[in-house]
């Protein structure tokens, strides 16, 4: 498999000539009216999910019912980016033809210190350097104006820095 690029860092579809654009257009969220405080917040740097205030629970993915007592009423709340590894899986054979060029590469579960669990994408490491239980912090990648990605990397390691042979976000240069 090539790890071919397409100009400016963006993996190139398998087959793609250089100079080609990209055959596959990158996979983004589409915010809903329930979702769309927290994709917000990500633009601003932050993590904003709603809290069941009947329950207390916090709420992944983000939505206007409490999962967990079926309640209505909920609130948002800023919470830190701050967690750890629950598990991951090293992606060699992307399912998504955009994410080719980038593989291997780290989907994970993080639970944050909050109580809550996220999909991610970690970054800032080898995939074989990833653990179960190791601690990572938030970090954002802002796509364009309206859209703000939410990934993990390795607490400690230096912003935009990642160390020599690791791995980035997929699209990321």
């Amino acid at each position: 498999m090539s790890d071919a690029k397409a100009a400016g860092g963006a993996p190139r579809a398998a087959g793609a000539a250089a100079g080609e654009a990209p055959a596959f257009p990158r996979p983004l969220p589409r915010p809903s009216a329930d979702s769309a405080r927290f994709w917000t917040s990500l633009r601003s740097g932050r993590i904003e999910l709603p809290r069941c205030t009947s329950c207390g629970k916090l709420i992944f993915y983000p939505r206007s019912f409490c999962p967990h007592c079926l309640g209505r009423d909920v609130a948002w709340q800023e919470i830190d980016g701050r967690g750890s590894v629950y598990t991951f899986t090293v992606v060699h054979k992307p399912t998504n033809p955009y994410f080719m060029g980038s593989a291997p590469y780290v989907y994970a579960i993080v639970e944050l210190e909050a109580g809550v669990r996220l999909p991610t994408m970690l970054v800032g490491c080898a995939p074989a350097e990833v653990r179960i239980g190791a601690p990572v912090e938030a970090v954002f990648e802002r796509v364009d104006d309206e859209v703000t990605l939410l990934y993990f990397r390795p607490r400690g390691a230096r912003a935009g820095a990642p160390e020599s042979g690791s791995r980035k976000a997929p699209g990321r240069s």
